[in-house]
């Protein structure tokens, strides 16, 4: 398995406001947001850790490293998702991600 979908949990339900991937393997993420975006699909990341924003580490924040964040942030990237994305431009994402892998 070469990616990981979202799952919900049975009596919790999500929004849907964003559809966030995880690839089995780190080093495939940055291959995979390059193939996508060459082939003109938008993708995206969402939830950077706290300590990386500048803000943060004026702070002493960005002296810490949390090893499970540090692997969602180098694993995972946002597909697209919103109301006006047709069936075809979904089967088109879809279909790219499998040729990739």
């Amino acid at each position: 398995k070469e990616i990981i979908l979202p799952q919900e949990i049975e009596g919790n339900y999500s929004g849907w406001h964003i559809y966030i991937i995880k690839t089995a393997k780190i080093v495939d993420r940055d291959k995979l947001v390059k193939f996508l975006k060459d082939n003109g699909v938008a993708v995206n990341f969402h939830y950077p850790a706290i300590y990386s924003h500048p803000y943060y580490q004026v702070l002493g924040y960005g002296k810490i490293k949390l090893q499970n964040m540090e692997e969602y942030h180098n694993s995972c990237i946002t597909l697209p998702c919103f109301s006006d994305l047709s069936q075809k431009n979904i089967k088109y994402i879809g279909k790219m991600i499998k040729k990739f892998f």
